[in-house]
């Protein structure tokens, strides 16, 4: 039956499943559905037993069955009194059916001599003599061992271990580690090898081993084919020709933006702030093939761990044309020139350059600017190409920020010298005055934040955990961060976007992904935790709630990274449901928050636009069928239709159900898969410098922060705990009995570690001591 249901659901790529789906797949009868949901009993018995099944077989991948992939609830943002959400993965079908082949064939006591030949073959072949071995001649029949080999070191599956310890070259071979080093005296691997990538859950290759992403054999992704299908709606906002945009670094790319904002003067009080984002869903219709197929694809990888800009969901070419490039309508020195008109360059199609824009308006003489919404917020798909845009990298927004760019009464006293020629666009004072104006909104926005009970972290930390940083140009970097004012604007932007979004959603009764988020409702008389922080003015204390937890801040509004664990631990797992309801309580957000920023990676982000989309495109039909008619109106939006855009209105609640189970399952996918790299990346740097950091060269102390109390055994307390200077979660050796979630330690020597089994153990550096008796 479960191999039926197998065929059912895998795919050449690594897929997500529950136990819901697996149920429905099953298709009980409808008395037996009675029975069984007439008793908790027999509900928790068909869930387990169908757990079991899955366990026991090498076509399922269940995370927590291999000891070493588990991560506390802390670290997932949620209290450890909810159970772990039961995540199911399907085993890519080519490696299925591999593990099958060599299930059927060690059945045969003949075969195991000669698989024997077969290894014996690869150890006296190298280089391209190998590859043409495995790939054209006769080792081609038996190379899918190899692939099981390549798979069992990530997921070691007791059925594919007892197989291979038949076999004398495998015999001693019980951890994923064995396996490794067999590979390696087989020329199968080699030290630059990347195991998770080679194993063939992310992708497949043609290449005997992988070393990184650019290596693994990618899908077609969309780069566009449509130009611009909504130029009606390009109309609705209208901007002055000297309006400057401003392209802020979201990214590592330098010559272009993909969030960029904007400041409109109203008068002296009243202001307006864009904010810009590519409205990629106007060139990408819903019914296109690659969006029909988009969420069944695994294609949340490459950004994360890449050095190099990638794209994740569409070509380099698509999303290069869609992103904010520098452009100069006219000379910004001379803007009041008598030859004005004769400097400005011819205009450009209204088409060339567009954007989707959420704008605010903000009164600076209002004493709660963001207490109430209506009729400040926006939305809009505009056409930009005629207007000015400057691109900021992180260094010269940093500048801006910190009033380094402004000009000193010395330098007025100077002779004016002509600038030479850069690539780094020139702030006068009036971008300098827009920038800073616009972080002063974002500071008072961040107080609100505060004052409805967010608990905000540096951003550096907050980089730290998120599972989707690129982390490892920072491995064990001591140096202070150079960019302070820019994270704080980059962060407070995006979630203010999101808030932005949100609040217009509600307004308009618009469904979307509303992310929530609130303390969990069981209250506990005597739980009570010690809170350590890093104001030296506030000695630790007590901590009996959420709000007590996040009591003690910095000079900058920021609570320890210690203090976010603890107050973590008050709050229910995150929601993401389609219409509004809930707050957000960790971002201090009243109606939630809705991700519209990352539109070239998360899925979720896209069909938050189109349903943006959709309700404007409902707004101007609705006005164009009073003055022309509806049968006109239906006539001049008819190729729309047959490209799947909805006409009358964005996606009801029920209908967006399914695309948020959608989006759920990448996200699972993508931070399963995210886990195990992370984590293999930062033990494989940990072994290489593991001898210079027991002398005590490079890094001295490692700062850790206990996320789980683990079991006490004669030589101390074995805990878990999350690794500021690594960002993952390792095991800590101490002496030190009194040890809570949130509890600060710092360690000094790497006990153990290997990153092929997703093992670390270090010491606390008072292990051995008086310090504790």
């Amino acid at each position: 039956m479960f191999d039926r249901i197998y065929a059912q659901v895998s795919t050449n790529s690594i897929s997500h499943v529950t136990l819901v789906d697996i149920i429905d797949a099953i298709k009980y009868q409808e008395t037996l559905v009675i029975k069984i949901g007439s008793s908790f009993y027999n509900q928790c018995v068909l869930l387990f037993s169908i757990h079991w099944c899955l366990v026991s077989s090498p076509k399922w991948i269940v995370p927590n069955y291999f000891a070493n992939n588990k991560l506390t609830n802390v670290l997932q943002g949620h209290s450890n009194n909810f159970h772990t959400r039961a995540s199911y993965f399907v085993t890519p079908g080519n490696i299925s059916v591999s593990i099958s082949k060599f299930m059927r064939y060690m059945k045969n006591p003949d075969s195991h001599e000669i698989i024997e030949k077969f290894l014996a073959q690869l150890k006296t072949r190298n280089g391209d003599e190998l590859s043409h071995f495995l790939q054209v001649y006769d080792g081609r029949h038996l190379a899918y061992i190899l692939e099981v080999i390549k798979f069992a070191i990530v997921y070691p599956h007791d059925s594919i271990i007892k197989q291979l310890n038949k076999l004398a070259s495998f015999k001693n071979c019980s951890t994923p580690n064995d396996l490794y080093n067999k590979l390696l005296d087989l020329n199968i691997y080699d030290k630059s090898t990347d195991v998770v990538l080679s194993s063939g859950i992310v992708g497949s290759s043609d290449r005997i081993n992988v070393s990184s992403a650019d290596q693994l054999q990618i899908e077609n992704l969309w780069s566009g084919e449509n130009g611009d299908l909504f130029r009606h709606l390009r109309t609705k906002k209208k901007y002055y020709r000297d309006h400057i945009i401003y392209g802020l670094p979201l990214d590592d790319n330098e010559t272009c933006s993909r969030f960029a904002i904007s400041l409109e003067t109203i008068n002296s009080r009243k202001y307006i702030l864009n904010i810009h984002i590519p409205d990629i869903t106007t060139v990408l219709p819903p019914g296109d093939f690659m969006m029909e197929n988009m969420f069944d694809k695994f294609t949340e990888l490459s950004n994360k761990f890449s050095n190099s800009f990638q794209s994740n969901l569409f070509s380099n070419r698509f999303e290069e044309s869609k992103r904010f490039h520098k452009y100069e309508t006219v000379d910004s020195e001379n803007l009041w020139d008598d030859e004005l008109l004769q400097n400005s360059k011819s205009q450009r199609n209204p088409s060339k350059v567009t954007c989707m824009t959420i704008s605010f308006q903000f009164n600076s003489y209002e004493p709660e600017p963001f207490k109430y919404f209506e009729n400040k917020i926006s939305v809009s798909f505009d056409s930009i190409s005629n207007l000015n845009v400057k691109i900021l990298d992180k260094e010269l927004l940093e500048k801006c920020l910190s009033g380094k760019l402004e000009t000193s009464l010395f330098k007025l006293l100077r002779r004016n010298q002509t600038q030479g020629f850069s690539d780094r666009p020139h702030l006068n004072k009036g971008d300098i005055h827009n920038i800073n104006y616009i972080n002063g909104i974002m500071k008072t926005f961040f107080k609100m934040r505060e004052h409805s009970g967010a608990a905000v972290i540096k951003p550096q930390q907050e980089s730290l955990v998120s599972s989707s940083s690129n982390f490892l140009s920072k491995i064990g970097a001591d140096k202070p961060r150079l960019y302070s004012h820019s994270d704080f604007i980059l962060r407070e932007l995006q979630i203010f976007t999101g808030a932005l979004v949100a609040e217009y959603c509600t307004q308009h009764r618009i469904p979307a992904m509303f992310h929530c988020q609130d303390v969990e409702p069981t209250v506990y008389d005597s739980d009570k935790v010690m809170v350590t922080h890093d104001n030296i003015m506030i000695p630790p204390y007590d901590s009996e709630n959420y709000h007590h937890s996040i009591l003690a801040k910095d000079s900058d509004g920021y609570i320890s990274l210690q203090a976010s664990f603890v107050s973590k631990n008050y709050l229910s797992p995150e929601n993401v449901i389609a219409g509004p309801g809930n707050n957000n309580l960790l971002l201090g957000l009243k109606n939630g928050y809705i991700n519209i920023v990352d539109v070239f990676t998360k899925k979720e982000a896209i069909i938050n636009q189109y349903q943006l989309l959709s309700y404007q495109q409902a707004l101007f039909s609705r006005n164009l069928s009073m003055e022309k008619g509806y049968l006109k109106t239906v006539q001049q939006f008819n190729i729309l239709k047959s490209l799947g855009y909805q006409l009358q209105g964005p996606l009801t609640e029920s209908r967006l159900g399914s695309y948020i189970e959608a989006c759920h399952q990448s996200h699972e996918i993508s931070s399963f898969v995210g886990s195990i790299l992370r984590k293999y990346v930062v033990l494989k740097w940990l072994e290489k410098a593991q001898i210079d950091i027991n002398e005590g060269n490079g890094l001295e102390v490692f700062h850790c922060i206990v996320t789980l109390v683990g079991k006490k055994y004669d030589l101390g307390v074995v805990c878990k705990c999350f690794c500021m200077e690594l960002g993952i979660e390792i095991d800590v050796l101490t002496e030190n009995s009194d040890i809570h979630i949130g509890s600060k330690l710092v360690c000094d020597k790497v006990l153990q570690v290997n990153a092929i089994d997703r093992t670390c153990l270090l010491r606390d550096e008072n292990y051995g001591s008086t310090w504790y008796l």
